[in-house]
């Protein structure tokens, strides 16, 4: 759908998915994410230990997901974030962060997979 003039014509605003609008109202720089399977989330870029990895979290059936990225081409199976509502996933990535002490990235670096070792 499209909306406006001729003259301004832009398509139609794609929806944020809610778990990528609460991390970035946080302030933390969530990227729209979605599985093979089709569920839907936010992914995170971090950095720990000197490696590269990914925070993916997804709703499926009303219920939060979470599975860490850390291999090239091997998936962690995806745990439940129990009575978790989208709202407190900020907190949750924050307490996770200062947990095992990850920085959150801005974005994906360049040329790097998920366990790669990164400089800086």
């Amino acid at each position: 759908m499209e909306w406006g003039t001729p003259k301004n014509w832009q398509p139609a605003p794609v929806p944020v998915h809610p778990i990528v609008a609460a991390l970035t109202a946080a302030g933390l720089p969530a990227h729209p994410h979605q599985t093979r399977a089709g569920d839907a989330g936010a992914a995170l870029h971090l950095h720990s230990e000197d490696r590269y990895y990914q925070l993916v979290i997804i709703e499926r059936r009303g219920n939060l997901y979470h599975q860490i990225l850390d291999q090239l081409n091997h998936e962690n199976p995806f745990r439940r974030l129990h009575n978790i509502t989208t709202a407190e996933v900020p907190t949750c990535v924050r307490i996770f962060c200062d947990t095992y002490n990850a920085r959150i990235l801005p974005d994906q670096p360049v040329d790097v997979v998920p366990g790669q070792p990164l400089n800086g």
